[in-house]
């Protein structure tokens, strides 16, 4: 952790990994089992999800999904954090689920599917949240619930996206 900065009103999780040169700005909320490789910077106000994973080098200006694996200059999603989520004990079964949930949230076919699959997702989780195939009460007993993933999804869409047409065109909201 040589040089890291965590700046002031900052929540921090435990189980956190901080490579040398992690730079968190003030307000930064970073939850458990977080890991940030090196010169990884951390804007103001910005959200660190469990289980996820800050390639090194990256500027975190947005929230960053639970579970997630974030890179670049400006970090966008490159996938679900798969190897921090088998190190920290889930299951096959479990990874297989957010999978798919990561899959039909963040890589819809076309539009219509995306609008139907998003929608669906939802109300299937309002009145029967263990109606998606593969997800069972068991099979997501993690910190976080399937709902908590969309609307964490949903989320970073709006926070990501800054164009109103293209935001319209892929949220469901």
């Amino acid at each position: 952790m040589g040089s890291c900065h965590i700046a002031h009103d900052c929540k921090i999780g435990n189980n956190i990994i901080f490579v040398n040169n992690t730079l968190l700005a003030g307000h930064v909320v970073e939850e458990n089992y977080a890991h940030t490789a090196g010169a990884v910077v951390v804007h103001q106000f910005c959200h660190v999800g469990s289980f996820s994973f800050i390639s090194g080098g990256s500027v975190i200006a947005q929230d960053v999904p639970k579970y997630m694996m974030v890179a670049g200059e400006r970090a966008v999603l490159r996938g679900l954090n798969l190897e921090g989520l088998r190190h920290n004990g889930f299951t096959a079964v479990k990874i297989r689920s957010l999978r798919t949930v990561y899959q039909k949230i963040f890589m819809p076919a076309d539009k219509n599917s995306r609008e139907t699959t998003r929608n669906s997702i939802l109300s299937n989780l309002l009145y029967n949240p263990n109606s998606l195939p593969g997800i069972s009460e068991s099979s997501i007993d993690q910190p976080m619930r399937l709902a908590e993933i969309y609307v964490t999804a949903e989320n970073a869409l709006h926070n990501t996206v800054s164009n109103p047409n293209r935001l319209k065109s892929l949220s469901s909201t």
